[in-house]
């Protein structure tokens, strides 16, 4: 979340001592004849290279999808057998193991060499200490462990390349801290590393931070598979420079950050369940390629960002923050997304690129933040956009969007549980949704909603017939950067065509969107710094 106020008067002040135009729209919120909504504005774009030279930057261009096999996932971090492991059983002041490379002191048990170890029984005041080469590897199987260190993290890499959790088929393990670490503990996390931490595996692992953080490595953040609850004061999963989520079911109860780090944050499949966190995701970039994922956040819900140097006052930060951020943004590419958010939905400091998928975005009841914020531009050319807000400094799509989107104000609000539903002039639905909060704005945009449409928007008792126009979504507020991609980033310097009927379920049918609000059907119990 930002400063509202001082990032739109550093973008005013900006464009007018550059003399820059960042939209061509010049529409603004002006109340129909029923007094019922507003239509604003978003084109079905042709694309051209004059096109390009006249948007405010020409150097934005949608990022190409990074595949699982390229996100920094690596051939060890699928590794799951118990080929050669070291035994070590865990008892309170009697834990043994006959393995070299493992030594034991108390409850203190150490490995200090690479390889594998295979971890039973229970520490109810213990840690497992890990100190090997710069470049070792270490992978435990948990199988069926519990674990608690009531004065640091209860295991820890101090030094070394990865460790490697592996949750054993079956088997649920748990690891907690205290409330406090002892002076002399240089870690601020229940699972820590100094280099990257990588989880795999059929079990079930319940991660409760009670210091500071869950789950945090100084280099990569790879989760392959497993079943996660996670419950933390502060971060529940930070890879400070990398987070990949392959598969897996995640729910995270966090007093901090679900999800971040300071690079990216690729998310392929399965079920991530943030149930409370001050933001959902926050990283440079965000990108959402499958799997499910909902979120509550008291601030933003999903966040891109640089960050800012740690040495800058809060008002240098403010003022950073407002600046257009070329190497940040968020990008949906085919994931189901919902988030609920007090500060911003969707915070990018500075493009969106929106190309296949669903998202669902009950923004902040309060003014001052909207379901929508961005510095640079936002593209949608495929999926399905739903904003449910106030209407306070909200923001729309890129001119040059090959998807039509529709901005609607209504007088007065909208009460929080009424179902929407959007038709098409045979009264066949293309979209419906419920808000989880009163709202008197909504955005959406959908693979089924084209230029020159009449659709219907009931909104309870309310409902409206809009023709969408060449100009019904564009943002009344420009960002800093943005653009139209240079000629050639998408094959012929096009804008592609949606797909027909949008991004395709299994037998070839659009999804149904989640008709509950925050959480579709089947996934209500699914599971930084």
């Amino acid at each position: 979340m930002k400063n509202k106020a001082a990032q739109y008067l550093f973008i005013i002040g900006a464009v007018a001592s550059i003399g820059l135009s960042a939209c061509n729209s010049t529409a603004t919120n002006t109340k129909s004849d029923t007094g019922t909504a507003v239509v604003e504005s978003a084109k079905e774009n042709e694309a051209n290279t004059s096109d390009i030279a006249n948007d405010t930057s020409e150097n934005v261009s949608i990022p190409e999808d990074v595949s699982l096999e390229n996100s920094g996932i690596e051939s060890d971090d699928y590794e799951t057998d118990t080929d050669n492991a070291v035994s070590i059983t865990l008892a309170d002041n009697a834990s043994v193991s006959s393995g070299e490379g493992v030594s034991i002191s108390g409850n203190t048990v150490t490995i200090s060499k690479a390889g594998t170890y295979i971890l039973n029984g229970s520490l109810s005041d213990g840690k497992i200490e890990l100190s090997v080469g710069e470049n070792d590897v270490v992978r435990l199987i948990l199988n069926g462990v519990n674990i608690n260190n009531t004065t640091g993290s209860a295991i820890k890499m101090s030094s070394g390349k990865k460790l490697i959790l592996t949750l054993a088929d079956g088997t649920e393990n748990t690891v907690s801290d205290g409330t406090s670490y002892s002076d002399t503990e240089t870690a601020d996390a229940t699972v820590y590393s100094d280099g990257s931490i990588t989880l795999n595996g059929k079990g079930t692992l319940n991660l409760s931070a009670n210091y500071e953080n869950a789950l945090k490595a100084k280099d990569n953040m790879i989760i392959v598979s497993g079943t996660f609850n996670i419950k933390s004061a502060d971060n529940a999963v930070k890879g400070n420079d990398l987070v990949v989520v392959a598969y897996g079911t995640i729910k995270i109860n966090a007093g901090g950050k679900g999800i971040t780090s300071e690079g990216s944050i690729y998310v392929y499949d399965g079920n991530i369940d943030i149930e409370n966190s001050e933001e959902g995701l926050e990283g440079l970039t965000v990108e959402l390629y499958g799997g499910t994922v909902n979120m509550n956040s008291t601030d933003d819900g999903i966040n891109s960002r640089v960050k800012a140097d740690s040495s800058l006052s809060e008002s240098e930060k403010e003022a950073f923050s407002a600046q257009y951020q070329e190497t940040a943004y968020f990008k949906l590419d085919g994931a189901t997304v919902t988030i609920n958010a007090e500060g911003d939905g969707i915070d990018s400091n500075g493009d969106v690129f929106i190309e296949s998928g669903y998202i669902l975005v009950d923004g902040p009841s309060g003014n001052g933040n909207g379901t929508f914020d961005y510095n640079g531009s936002a593209y949608i050319t495929g999926g399905t956009y739903i904003g449910i807000g106030n209407g306070d400094m909200k923001q729309g799509f890129n001119e040059n969007s090959s998807l039509a989107s529709v901005d609607i104000d209504y007088d007065s609000n909208i009460a929080a549980g009424t179902k929407v539903t959007v038709s098409d002039t045979s009264g066949k639905e293309i979209l419906n949704f419920t808000a989880q909060k009163a709202f008197s704005n909504l955005l959406i945009a959908d693979s089924g909603i084209k230029i020159g449409d009449t659709i219907t928007v009931k909104a309870g008792d309310n409902t409206q017939e809009i023709t969408v126009s060449s100009d019904s979504g564009v943002s009344a507020f420009p960002g800093m950067g943005g653009g139209m991609p240079p000629q050639g980033e998408f094959g012929d310097g096009n804008m592609p065509t949606p797909p027909e009927g949008g991004f395709e379920g299994e037998n070839g049918e659009r999804p149904a969107p989640p008709t509950g609000g925050m959480r579709p059907e089947g996934n209500s119990d699914t599971q930084n710094e």
